[in-house]
């Protein structure tokens, strides 16, 4: 059996937090089914933009889309996570 296909979308964390909610709302109405947030070196955390899409949406998965256990621990990784997915209502995933 297949997996069926899911459409994802990322976004930089290069906007101001205020734009993550709106944009994330626009790509949940467009029929995306998930939303990511890169956590890159040299860029702001992932993490509040994340809290702002999980405010915002209802139906889309959200999560990371890259985090470095070497500048973020796995424990605090594991903990961002766990908060987000509260927030999410269960629709947090790491990717």
């Amino acid at each position: 059996m297949t997996a069926p296909h899911s459409i994802t979308i990322a976004f930089q964390t290069d906007h101001q937090l205020s734009a993550y909610g709106p944009m994330a709302a626009q790509c949940e109405a467009y029929g995306f089914d998930g939303v990511t947030v890169y956590n890159d070196m040299l860029y702001q955390p992932a993490w509040l933009p994340l809290l702002e899409i999980a405010r915002a949406t209802r139906r889309v998965r959200l999560g990371p889309a890259a985090v470095n256990p070497f500048t973020c621990h796995p424990i605090n990784i594991a903990g961002n996570i766990a908060l987000l997915d509260e927030a999410a209502v269960g629709r947090a995933s790491p990717r």
